[in-house]
């Protein structure tokens, strides 16, 4: 009787055309007018391209010198690096003809010779929120490596001092140590960044969208479910189930998995059309998409029940459950991508099922494992239970 119940639902919608386009087409033609017109946000190769800094140093200084050569000389390829007093830096970042500014402020060098905190600040723009992130990524790491080998530096040197070892503290003072230490804590940091920039795949526009539009429409195909399930309901099919001998959880199971099944054919259909037809690399491993996209289903049937025990009839549950969607969408990054959000916009976003089923996918596409996805893949399950059971106990049949 169960599957009786999801088979049923599934021939109702087989003939629905207006449902079939909804949920088949509306995504596919979405995907191809998005991934095309705002391909330019992803940049041409995908990245990040060259982009004017200003650096400010106020110090003048051999470390200050030090560290705008590695800026420039390492990082020349992302960065046109322009070295401007303060006044200068500031009236270009206000007109937005650079990025953002690396400050170096004064007795920067004096300070790290004497083990001292120092001062370096990124001032962005707020047009340019992602260059300012990569900037002040750079110039982080920098501090990083200096700080760890200053510390090794005077660790060394209080070691040798306590142990009255003259040799030792020669070897410290004439600064080839500290020198080696930096050079090859840079040197194996810069190797890192180019060898994660390589492993990781880009994300190409039509890849974003083609993983926003699946999301959200997988979710709106709940909603075309709970509007066959709240039709019955108020046509008494419902009750005239129950009163034929059915219970309660096998009609709201059988509906379910109707769901779910709508859920995962219409993932499955849209998945092999972009990939055939608009060259969209989902990634892998296969099971781990599987897996993935089987707990968006589960997500969205536990979603559409909680709709639907909380919607009551069908006009209701279709404008809740279409401004919850549109919201989900936003915040979670299917109009325009999350990583062009402001801070606060980013912690809002990660409490959505679409910004955890889109990072998973993303994470597929640039080659990561199943593991790394494990995460997201709980918190839609668990997210999913939860609805579902509220659903359950909140759903009358009549």
């Amino acid at each position: 009787m169960v599957l009786h119940i999801a088979l049923k639902d599934l021939k109702i919608i087989a003939k629905d055309i207006k449902a079939l386009i909804s949920l088949l087409l509306m995504p596919v033609f979405i995907m191809l007018i998005l991934g095309t017109a705002l391909g330019a946000i992803f940049e041409e190769d995908n990245g990040i391209s060259k982009f004017p800094i200003s650096v400010v140093d106020k110090d003048k200084g051999f470390d200050s010198q030090l560290f705008v050569g590695i800026i420039r000389d390492y990082y020349g390829s992302i960065f046109e690096l322009e070295e401007d007093t303060e006044e200068a830096a500031m009236k270009k970042l206000r007109s937005n003809k650079v990025a953002a500014i690396i400050l170096i402020h004064e007795n920067y060098t004096v300070n790290l010779s004497n083990n001292r905190e120092v001062k370096v600040d990124v001032l962005s723009n707020n047009e340019e929120a992602l260059k300012g992130t990569f900037t002040f990524g750079t110039a982080n790491g920098y501090m990083n490596i200096l700080s760890i080998s200053r510390k090794g530096y005077h660790a060394f040197m209080e070691t040798a001092t306590a142990s009255g070892n003259k040799d030792f503290i020669e070897r410290g003072l004439n600064g080839n140590i500290m020198m080696k230490i930096a050079t090859r804590l840079s040197e194996e940091l810069i190797e890192f960044k180019e060898s994660t920039q390589k492993e990781t795949k880009p994300i190409s526009s039509l890849q974003y969208y083609s993983v926003a539009m699946l999301v959200m429409y997988i979710l709106f195909s709940s909603v075309t479910g709970v509007t066959l399930m709240l039709q019955e309901k108020e046509n008494r099919t419902l009750g005239r189930i129950i009163g034929a001998g059915v219970s309660k959880f096998e009609l709201i199971l059988g509906k379910c998995i109707g769901l779910a099944t709508i859920g995962a054919l219409q993932s499955i259909i849209l998945v092999i059309f972009t990939t055939v037809f608009y060259r969209v690399d989902w990634g892998g491993p296969l099971y781990a998409l599987i897996i993935l996209s089987l707990c968006l289903v589960f997500f969205s049937s536990g979603f559409g029940m909680f709709i639907a025990a909380i919607g009551k009839n069908v006009k209701a549950a279709n404008n809740l459950g279409e401004v919850l969607i549109m919201i989900f969408t936003a915040l979670g990054g299917g109009m325009m991508p999350f990583y062009l959000f402001p801070d606060f916009m980013k912690t809002i976003s990660s409490i959505t099922p679409n910004r955890h089923a889109m990072d998973a996918y993303y994470k597929l596409m640039q080659g990561t494992d199943f593991y790394a996805i494990a995460p997201n893949c709980i918190i839609l399950f668990a997210a999913g239970l939860l609805f579902l059971i509220i659903g359950i106990s909140k759903f009358e049949t009549v």
